[in-house]
C-alpha cells in the first residue's frame, strides 16, 4: 500500500512540470512574443504645443505578432497611420510615436509604448523661456534740420520665444508700421520696431533715443546739422528799378537766419541800422550819384555766414521829365484808373483809357515790378478785337479763380468784363441787358472789388450813386447798397473808388458827398471820414490791414492815411519835392514790402512810394 501512494505522488509531480513548462513557452516549439528591449531618443529644447515624432525603432526579438499599446501619445507601424488603438506587431517592423509637446516652457512628457510586455518610453521635453533677443542696432542719424521730426531705421526683433517687454525713452516706436507710442508695451518674435524722436533745435546737438527690448537696448542718436549757410536780406523799398530826382535816397529791408544771429547788414559796404532785434529790418540812407546807383546789400551772421549780393536793386538820379524805363508802351495822354498787384505774376496792372479817341478805348497795363517795363496786358487787339474796352476805370485780380474782372463803361453804357489771366481772351459777364436788365449801370461805372467772403464782384455805379453786387457765375446784378440809411448818411452822391477788408468782410467806399464810408457784409454803412467843406476830398483808397488803417489819394495832391476806428486822417507823403505827385488816382499797398503803388494820371506815372515814411520814386513813366 505504501509503495502505490509513492507511485502516486512522482506522477503529479511530473505532470505539474509538464505543464508549466508548456504554458510558459519553454517549449523549443512555442511562438516567442517577448521583443528585444528598444527606447527611443528624448526629444529636447521642442517648442511649445508642436507635434514631435520620435525616431524609428525596430521591432526584434520574436517570433510571432506581439499586442503593442501606448500611452500619452499615438504609434505608426512601418510609416502607417498613427493611431492610439492597441494592436499588433511583427518582428522586423518599425516603430515610431508621436505626441504634442507641453504647453509649459521646460516641460517634459512621456509617451509610453509596449510591445509584448517590453516597455518603450519617449520622453519630450519644451525649450525653456527666452525674452532677450539678439542684439539690434539703429542707424544714427546727422546732420539733421533743428526741431525735425526724425524717423530711425527698421529692425527686426529676432531669436525670442515668448512675448517680452518694450519700452523706450526720449522718444516713440511703433510695431510692425502701427501708431508711434511712448508708453512701454510688448513684442513678439519676427516683428519691426521703428523710432522717431525730434531733433534739437540747437545746431551740432545730438539728441538720444534709447530703446529696450528684454534687456536688450540701443541708442538711436540724431544729430543736428551745424550752420553753414548764409541769412538772407531783402530790399523792400525802393523796387528793384526806379527813377528819383533826389540826391539820397533811404533803402529799407528785410533780414533772416533760421538759427544764427545776424551781426551785420551793409548797403554798398556801409553798415545799415537794425530797427527790429536781430536786423529783422533794416534800413539805411544812402548818397545817389547822377545814373544808375546800384544797391548792393551784404549780411553776416555770428558765424561768419555770409553774402555779399544778398540782393540789389537800381535807381536811376536825374530828371524825372522822361520816360522811364523806356516808352515802348505809352500812357501818355490817357486818363490812369486803378491799379492792383498781380502777385503771381511779380506785376502791377493798369487801368488807363483813351478819352480823345472816339468812342473811348481802353486797355489794361502790366508793370513788371523788377523792371518797371511796361506791357499791354488787355486790349481790343485779338484776340479781343470783337469784344472792345471802352474808358476802364476798375480793375479787380482773383488769383484763385484766374480771373482779372474790368468794369468799363461808354456814355450810357456799362460792363464788366471777365479776362482769363492764361490766354487774356475776355468773356462779357454783365451789362445793361445782360442777364438781368431791370438793374442797369450808369453813364460812369468807378472801381471794382472782389468780395472773396461772400464771393461776389463790387462795382461803384458813380452816376446811379449805388454799389451793385454780381454773381461771378452767370453775371447776374443786385443793389448792394445806395449808401442811405444808416444815421446822417446821404444817398451817395458819386461812389468811385473801394477798399475790401477781407477779415472783417467789410467794404470802405469813397463818396463824393459823404467822404470815407464803411458798409458791413450786409449794406449797413457808418460814416467814418466824412468831407469837411474846404479840406482835401479823398480819391483812391487802399486798406493797410497790418495798421488798422485806410491809405488814401487827395486832391491837395498828397497820400494821407485814415484811422479805421477813429477816422483820423495823417498825412503819410505830401506834395513836396523831390518826384512831387500831380494828380494821384487809385492805389494799392503791397503788405509784404510796406510799398504803397499809386497811379498818378497827371503825370503819367506810377510811383512806389514806401508806406511808412512816405518818400517816393517813380516806378514807370510815359512822356
Amino acid at each position: 500500500m505504501l509503495c502505490i501512494k509513492q507511485s502516486l505522488r512522482s506522477f503529479f509531480i511530473l505532470f505539474s512540470l509538464s505543464f508549466l513548462l508548456f504554458a510558459c513557452g519553454g517549449s523549443d516549439d512555442g511562438p516567442d512574443r517577448t521583443p528585444d528591449a528598444f527606447s527611443f531618443t528624448p526629444a529636447t529644447d521642442v517648442a511649445r504645443n508642436t507635434v514631435v515624432t520620435s525616431n524609428q525603432i525596430t521591432v526584434s526579438g520574436i517570433s510571432a505578432d506581439a499586442g503593442i499599446i501606448v500611452t500619452g501619445g499615438e504609434y505608426a507601424v512601418a510609416g502607417g497611420a498613427f493611431t492610439s488603438a492597441a494592436g499588433t506587431v511583427g518582428s522586423g517592423q518599425t516603430i515610431a510615436v508621436r505626441a504634442t509637446s507641453a504647453d509649459a516652457f521646460a516641460t517634459t512628457s512621456s509617451v509610453t509604448l509596449t510591445i509584448g510586455g517590453v516597455v518603450g518610453t519617449f520622453s519630450i521635453t519644451t525649450e525653456a523661456q527666452d525674452t532677450m533677443p539678439d542684439a539690434f542696432a539703429f542707424t544714427d542719424a546727422s546732420d539733421v534740420e533743428p526741431s525735425a521730426l526724425t524717423l530711425s531705421d527698421v529692425i527686426t526683433v529676432m531669436a525670442i520665444n515668448d512675448v517680452t517687454d518694450i519700452s523706450i525713452t526720449g522718444g516713440e516706436y511703433a510695431i510692425d508700421g502701427g501708431a508711434f507710442t511712448a508708453a512701454a508695451g510688448t513684442v513678439s518674435v519676427g516683428q519691426t520696431v521703428q523710432l522717431r524722436g525730434t531733433a534739437s533745435a540747437a545746431l551740432v546737438t545730438a539728441v538720444d533715443v534709447v530703446l529696450s527690448i528684454g534687456g536688450v537696448s540701443d541708442t538711436f542718436t540724431i544729430t543736428t546739422f551745424a550752420d553753414t549757410s548764409a541769412p538772407t536780406a531783402e530790399i523792400h523799398f525802393p523796387p528793384a528799378a526806379s527813377l528819383t530826382e533826389a540826391t539820397t535816397i533811404t533803402v529799407r529791408g528785410v533780414a533772416s537766419d533760421a538759427y544764427s544771429e545776424i551781426t551785420r547788414v551793409q548797403v554798398n559796404g556801409v553798415d545799415a541800422t537794425a530797427t527790429s532785434a536781430g536786423f529783422a529790418t533794416w534800413e539805411i540812407s544812402v548818397d545817389l550819384s547822377a545814373g544808375e546807383n546800384a544797391l548792393v546789400v551784404s549780411v553776416e551772421d555770428e558765424l561768419a555766414n555770409a553774402d555779399e549780393t544778398a540782393d540789389q536793386a537800381t535807381v536811376t538820379q536825374g530828371a524825372i521829365d522822361v520816360a522811364f524805363p523806356n516808352n515802348d508802351v505809352s500812357v501818355s495822354g490817357f486818363q490812369l484808373g486803378d491799379v492792383e498787384l498781380y502777385t503771381e505774376d511779380n506785376s502791377l496792372l493798369l487801368a488807363v483809357s483813351d478819352l480823345v479817341s472816339f468812342p473811348e478805348t481802353g486797355q489794361i497795363i502790366s508793370i513788371d515790378l523788377a523792371t518797371g517795363i511796361r506791357t499791354v496786358f488787355s486790349d481790343n487787339n485779338p484776340p479781343n478785337s470783337d469784344f472792345p474796352l471802352n474808358t476802364v476805370n476798375g480793375i479787380a485780380v482773383v488769383s484763385e479763380v484766374n480771373r482779372i474782372y474790368a468794369a468799363t463803361s461808354e456814355m450810357s453804357e456799362g460792363e464788366v468784363w471777365s479776362i482769363d489771366t492764361s490766354s487774356g481772351i475776355r468773356t462779357l459777364l454783365s451789362s445793361n441787358t445782360f442777364p438781368n436788365p431791370d438793374i442797369e449801370f450808369g453813364g460812369e461805372i468807378g472801381d471794382v472789388e472782389y468780395d472773396s467772403v461772400q464771393q461776389r464782384i463790387l462795382i461803384a455805379d458813380f452816376d446811379n450813386g449805388q454799389i451793385v453786387a454780381i454773381d461771378p457765375d452767370n453775371g447776374a446784378r443786385s443793389v448792394f447798397t445806395d449808401g442811405s440809411g444808416t444815421g446822417p448818411l446821404a444817398p451817395f452822391d458819386g461812389p468811385f473808388y473801394m477798399a475790401f477788408d477781407p477779415n472783417s468782410g467789410n467794404i470802405y467806399v469813397n463818396d463824393d458827398a459823404d467822404g470815407i464810408v464803411v458798409f458791413d457784409p450786409s449794406g449797413v454803412g457808418t460814416s467814418l471820414s466824412p468831407n469837411v467843406p474846404g479840406e482835401p476830398r479823398a480819391r483812391g483808397l487802399a486798406l493797410d490791414a497790418d495798421m488798422d488803417r485806410l491809405i488814401v489819394s487827395d486832391n491837395t495832391p498828397q497820400i494821407i492815411e485814415i484811422d479805421m476806428f477813429t477816422g483820423t486822417r495823417t498825412v503819410i507823403s505830401n506834395n513836396a519835392t523831390p518826384n512831387p505827385l500831380s494828380s494821384p488816382n487809385n492805389l494799392v499797398i503791397d503788405q509784404r514790402t510796406r510799398t504803397l503803388f499809386v497811379s498818378d494820371g497827371g503825370g503819367d506815372t506810377l510811383f512806389a512810394v514806401d508806406a511808412d515814411s512816405g518818400e517816393r520814386v517813380i516806378l514807370s513813366k510815359s512822356i
